[in-house]
């Protein structure tokens, strides 16, 4: 399906199925992880503050178990602590009883002291009732409401702790409004996803670069490989490799390829002209050499003295010609041989294109991209281990802010009664150091789980190993044919140079039948008459002439038909 598949288009599916991976798994569990954790971090807030409130009402009962206070001094005391305690400017700590009725409400005091059973927020629901009830049942506890925030008159969702005090019979809470806790929420998903968005422009932008890079040098092969397919060496002399990856190497092949071939051609054609030359001054020569001996068959019948020695001149001339028409022949089968070579080079190179192609369909898997991604994981690893070490750092805090809390406790209880609230509040503080070591932990702990979810998506591109030792086996064998064609190259200028040999051969031949056409010449000017056993050879001879005229003349069309073949080259 995807073979026919430009890498362009390959390379952006692989993007977009990792973008929509880590989208997916940003969106399902990153971020609701981080929306739990921090829900669970303000829970946990809230029962550190009221701890404070409980803490300080343990030390105002400590007093009244003393005898140092009545019950009523000790309550009061307590109550106007607690009234003044505030966190996030206008955030407060508000009392009531089993009853329900309410003790203390540091902002709507017209409340104290009314019976809270029937009191409902604006969804008919009695949420006073519900404390007590959660408390009776689990002495601590989570209500959600509706409650109208300091300093304004509009009502909003809130969530509130309470926890009782038994020995007065109070139950203790506070609480945070509901779109403060989402507001506060969306600001961190937002913030997620804004650094989200800049890490995956940045991928984008260099996978794009990437993918704009291999496209325009994988072009230049492929214009070079339909230049070398329509026979076209012209023009392979203007690609050039400018990297030393692999399309660089296959570019640099492909090269050194189209000069081997141009000088290959170049000998072949001079070759092939040299020999068209020889066929057609041998032809010319047994032409002129059949008219001779035509016009010696005519003047033998008036020949008579030395018919002898013309008749041996005659015989030995023919066997001279004889071993023309063999070196002729041998020259014929020499170029047929060379010609099948030729074939076999120009297969040997459609074989290289195959492999080239094939080579090309395989490294549209090439996965340098991969080392982009891996880098990203990289990158994400390396934030994440930032965040452990910052936590670290908070828990370290955590532990220097406890030794210096029991340190406080320690000054405070040496400094007697003037010293126990400021005792109490290093106690608390104490107990907030202990609270935030562990919700530091939690974070370590859910960065791990970050860490091992990026690690599986990076296990997911083993696969393109793979496609590389594919790449390096197809490297090789197209290596394999190179070496395949310079051996063809080699075979043919072995048979090229033996075609010479017996070009000069027939050349040598024929300088012997000149020699001794002169002897027939000389002889037939002393011969006075013609035998008709005289007539019979020279007609032999005639016969003979016109052989080689006719198989200098098949040369001479061989040679022009190989010169044609190889004009389909341009170099």
């Amino acid at each position: 399906m995807f073979k026919n598949v430009k890498i362009r288009t390959k390379l952006i599916f692989l993007f977009l199925f990792v973008f929509l991976a880590f989208i997916i798994t940003l969106e399902v569990y990153i971020i609701p992880s981080v929306m739990t954790t921090i829900e669970n971090q303000v829970k946990n807030k809230l029962k550190n503050i009221v701890q404070v409130a409980v803490s300080v009402c343990e030390n105002e009962y400590q007093l009244q178990q003393s005898g140092k206070k009545s019950k009523q001094q000790a309550q009061d005391a307590a109550k106007e602590i607690i009234r003044n305690l505030r966190y996030n400017l206008a955030d407060y700590i508000w009392i009531n009883d089993f009853q329900p009725k309410m003790v203390m409400h540091p902002y709507k005091k017209e409340l104290e002291g009314q019976d809270l059973s029937n009191y409902k927020d604006p969804t008919g629901f009695k949420l006073f009732v519900a404390m007590v009830d959660i408390v009776k049942k689990k002495g601590e506890g989570f209500v959600k409401y509706q409650w109208e925030k300091p300093n304004t008159k509009k009502l909003y969702p809130k969530m509130s702790y309470v926890v009782s005090f038994k020995p007065w019979g109070w139950i203790l809470g506070t609480g945070i409004y509901i779109d403060d806790l989402v507001e506060y929420q969306n600001k961190i998903k937002m913030t997620i996803r804004l650094i989200t968005g800049l890490i995956l422009l940045i991928t984008m932008l260099l996978i794009l670069t990437i993918t704009l890079s291999l496209a325009r040098r994988l072009s230049q092969v492929e214009k070079m490989a339909d230049l070398l397919s329509h026979f076209d060496l012209s023009k392979t002399d203007d690609f050039k490799a400018v990297s030393s990856d692999e399309i660089g190497k296959v570019t640099s092949a492909f090269v050194t390829m189209s000069k081997n071939i141009k000088d290959v051609i170049k000998q072949i054609k001079d070759v092939t002209s040299s020999i068209l030359d020889a066929a057609k001054e041998l032809t010319s020569a047994s032409s002129e050499i059949a008219n001779v001996s035509e016009q010696i068959a005519l003047a033998i019948s008036d020949v008579a003295k030395g018919s002898s020695e013309q008749a041996n001149s005659i015989e030995k001339s023919s066997e001279k010609l004889s071993a023309l028409s063999n070196s002729v022949q041998d020259i014929y089968e020499k170029m047929k041989e060379a010609y099948s070579s030729v074939q076999a080079v120009y297969q040997r190179i459609n074989n290289g294109q195959e492999l080239i192609i094939s080579q090309e369909q395989n490294m549209n898997s090439v996965k340098e991209i991969w080392q982009d991604v891996q880098n990203m994981m990289t990158r994400f690893s390396e934030m994440s281990n930032e965040i452990v070490k910052i936590s670290s750092f908070i828990t370290n805090l955590s532990k220097e802010i406890n030794l210096l809390a029991l340190n406080a406790s320690i000054e405070a209880s040496r400094a007697g009664e003037a010293g126990k609230g400021f005792m109490v509040v290093a106690n608390e503080i104490r107990k907030l150091s202990e609270q935030t070591s562990t919700s530091a932990k939690q974070i370590g702990t859910l960065l791990k789980d970050i860490y091992e979810n990026i690690q599986t998506i990076s296990n997911q591109f083993e696969v393109f190993n793979r496609i590389l030792e594919t790449q390096d086996d197809i490297t090789k064998q197209t290596k394999d044919v190179y070496l395949q064609i310079l051996q063809f190259s080699k075979d043919l200028l072995e048979m090229i140079n033996n075609v010479t040999e017996s070009t000069k051969i027939a050349s040598n031949s024929i300088s012997v039948i000149s020699q001794e056409i002169t002897n027939i010449a000389s002889i037939a000017q002393e011969t006075a008459a013609a035998t008709q056993q005289t007539a019979a050879s020279t007609q032999e001879q005639t016969a003979t002439a016109q052989t080689i005229a006719s198989t200098m003349k098949n040369l001479e069309t061989l040679a022009q038909q190989m010169a044609k073949k190889v004009e389909i080259f341009k170099i």
